[in-house]
């Protein structure tokens, strides 16, 4: 179900590409600050850092559509790599979100730098950790991400 997302994925970056008049090797350290971007404003939803406050993460319904964007540019990533096999991977972890937000952070560094398809795909799986400990089936996912799509190239549609 998730490798399906790259086609999905491919449409929009092609269309962007196409429509804004891009090559897809110059936009690659953008789309990689956007993911990192993306990211950060994921963690800051869910405020699982801010040890200095008391007050609560963003409603869910927020946190799944950040979730989405980050996916958006993961998938963008991806694609620069030959859209390396994904599996949603689930798998219960003792690890903090914000633990698991850092190894995100690190891994994709290594994945811009290294264009390595292993940490690629174990950067993958950090991030449905996340997604798991926020309390999101792999159907959560996929339909947020279908639904964004949908309203991205609505964006695209309007002259966003």
């Amino acid at each position: 179900m998730i490798n399906e997302l790259y086609a999905i994925q491919k449409d929009l970056d092609d269309r962007i590409l196409k429509e804004h008049n891009l090559d897809a090797d110059a936009v690659l350290s953008d789309r990689y600050l956007a993911f990192l971007v993306e990211l950060g404003e994921l963690a800051n939803e869910t405020r699982c850092f801010k040890f200095w406050s008391l007050k609560g993460p963003s409603e869910k319904s927020v946190i799944l559509e950040e979730f989405s964007d980050v996916l958006h540019f993961l998938l963008s990533l991806g694609l620069a790599l030959d859209s390396p096999h994904l599996e949603f991977y689930m798998e219960e972890t003792d690890r903090s979100l914000t633990e698991l937000f850092n190894s995100v952070y690190n891994d994709a560094n290594i994945v811009f730098n290294l264009k390595s398809k292993f940490v690629y795909v174990r950067m993958f799986n950090s991030l449905m950790q996340i997604a798991s400990k926020l309390g999101f089936s792999q159907e959560d996912v996929y339909a947020s991400y279908t639904n964004k799509n949908a309203i991205n190239h609505q964006r695209q549609d309007d002259g966003y």
